[in-house]
Protein backbone atom coordinates (compact mmCIF):
# COMPACT_ATOMS: atom_id res chain seq x y z
CA UNK A 1 0.00 0.00 0.00
CA UNK A 2 1.30 3.35 -0.79
CA UNK A 3 1.21 6.11 1.50
CA UNK A 4 2.50 9.48 1.44
CA UNK A 5 4.52 9.60 4.57
CA UNK A 6 8.05 10.75 4.64
CA UNK A 7 10.36 7.56 4.96
CA UNK A 8 11.14 6.60 8.91
CA UNK A 9 14.50 8.08 10.20
CA UNK A 10 16.28 7.55 13.34
CA UNK A 11 14.83 11.36 14.79
CA UNK A 12 11.53 11.28 12.79
CA UNK A 13 9.48 8.25 13.06
CA UNK A 14 6.63 7.84 10.71
CA UNK A 15 3.51 6.20 11.51
CA UNK A 16 1.08 5.27 8.58
CA UNK A 17 -1.39 3.32 10.44
CA UNK A 18 -3.72 6.32 12.51
CA UNK A 19 -6.15 3.79 14.24
CA UNK A 20 -6.72 3.71 18.01
CA UNK A 21 -8.27 0.52 19.31
CA UNK A 22 -11.54 1.28 21.56
CA UNK A 23 -11.49 0.43 25.29
CA UNK A 24 -15.37 0.02 27.60
CA UNK A 25 -14.43 0.10 31.95
CA UNK A 26 -16.61 -1.63 33.68
CA UNK A 27 -17.05 -0.04 36.84
CA UNK A 28 -19.15 -1.50 40.44
CA UNK A 29 -20.09 0.76 42.96
CA UNK A 30 -22.11 -1.16 46.14
CA UNK A 31 -23.98 0.17 48.99
CA UNK A 32 -26.21 -0.93 52.08
CA UNK A 33 -28.08 1.73 54.50
CA UNK A 34 -28.56 0.30 57.86
CA UNK A 35 -30.11 1.84 61.00
CA UNK A 36 -28.15 0.89 64.68
CA UNK A 37 -29.01 2.33 67.27
CA UNK A 38 -30.89 5.53 65.75
CA UNK A 39 -28.19 6.25 63.83
CA UNK A 40 -27.97 6.23 60.11
CA UNK A 41 -24.92 4.23 58.40
CA UNK A 42 -23.74 3.35 55.13
CA UNK A 43 -21.61 0.95 54.13
CA UNK A 44 -19.80 1.39 50.76
CA UNK A 45 -17.25 -0.24 48.49
CA UNK A 46 -16.77 1.04 44.95
CA UNK A 47 -14.07 -0.55 41.99
CA UNK A 48 -13.40 1.31 39.05
CA UNK A 49 -11.68 -0.24 35.95
CA UNK A 50 -12.95 -3.61 37.57
CA UNK A 51 -11.67 -5.94 34.53
CA UNK A 52 -8.00 -3.92 34.95
CA UNK A 53 -8.45 -2.47 31.18
CA UNK A 54 -4.75 -1.57 29.67
CA UNK A 55 -5.05 2.11 27.77
CA UNK A 56 -4.40 1.47 24.22
CA UNK A 57 -0.86 2.32 22.67
CA UNK A 58 -1.14 5.85 21.20
CA UNK A 59 1.71 7.01 18.58
CA UNK A 60 3.37 10.15 19.98
CA UNK A 61 5.90 12.43 18.20
CA UNK A 62 8.20 12.20 21.72
CA UNK A 63 8.44 8.26 22.70
CA UNK A 64 9.77 9.34 25.97
CA UNK A 65 6.64 10.89 26.64
CA UNK A 66 3.17 8.80 27.48
CA UNK A 67 2.27 6.50 25.06
CA UNK A 68 -1.55 6.84 25.54
CA UNK A 69 -3.80 9.92 26.37
CA UNK A 70 -5.15 9.77 30.28
CA UNK A 71 -7.31 12.64 28.90
CA UNK A 72 -9.83 9.62 27.25
CA UNK A 73 -8.28 6.62 28.89
CA UNK A 74 -7.53 4.88 32.55
CA UNK A 75 -3.91 5.50 32.99
CA UNK A 76 -4.10 4.17 36.46
CA UNK A 77 -5.78 0.55 36.50
CA UNK A 78 -8.22 -1.19 38.77
CA UNK A 79 -8.64 1.16 42.00
CA UNK A 80 -10.70 -0.23 44.94
CA UNK A 81 -12.22 2.23 47.45
CA UNK A 82 -14.64 1.46 50.53
CA UNK A 83 -15.72 2.61 53.56
CA UNK A 84 -18.67 3.93 56.18
CA UNK A 85 -20.24 7.02 56.62
CA UNK A 86 -22.63 8.05 59.36
CA UNK A 87 -24.00 10.85 61.18
CA UNK A 88 -23.53 11.52 64.91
Amino acid sequence: MRTNCPPSSATAQTIDYNQIASRFYHDLSLSKQLAIAGTEIQLFLNVANVLDEQPPLVASAKPSLMSTNPQLYDTSGRAREGGVRFEF
